[in-house]
């Protein structure tokens, strides 16, 4: 059980550094599903059953999809930072990642350009 933490300690650690400082709502909601996860997947795993817990199987796909999304969104920034505005400027992707103030600024931006266009 220890050895598993490890092993995925070794790896989650630096996904979820990177993906805090671009994502950080989406990363403390994946950090969340895994420590649950993880406490499940511990809990099922030192039940009587042992490995073939019910539990742990519970705690392990939450775990396993979270850490998987993780990596995907690193992928993502990665993406991002290798084909710059083509990606960021497509309609789902500032769905996720522009705030409100984001918005508001474009709104802004294009009034005032439009105004200057104005005879």
């Amino acid at each position: 059980m220890h050895a598993n933490n490890v092993e995925h300690l070794a790896w989650t650690l630096p996904i979820f550094f990177l993906n805090g400082i671009f994502f950080p709502r989406l990363t403390v909601g994946l950090g969340a599903v895994v420590l649950v996860g993880r406490e499940l997947y511990r809990t099922g795993y030192m039940s009587p059953e042992g490995p073939t817990s019910k539990i742990r199987e519970y705690g392990a796909y939450p775990l396993n999809i979270a850490e998987a999304l993780a990596v995907l969104s690193v992928s993502f920034v990665f993406l991002r930072h290798q084909f710059g505005g083509f990606a960021s400027r497509r309609r789902i992707v500032r769905y996720f990642t522009h705030s409100q103030y984001d918005v508001q600024h474009e709104k802004l931006l294009k009034e005032i350009k439009d105004a200057k266009q104005m005879p």
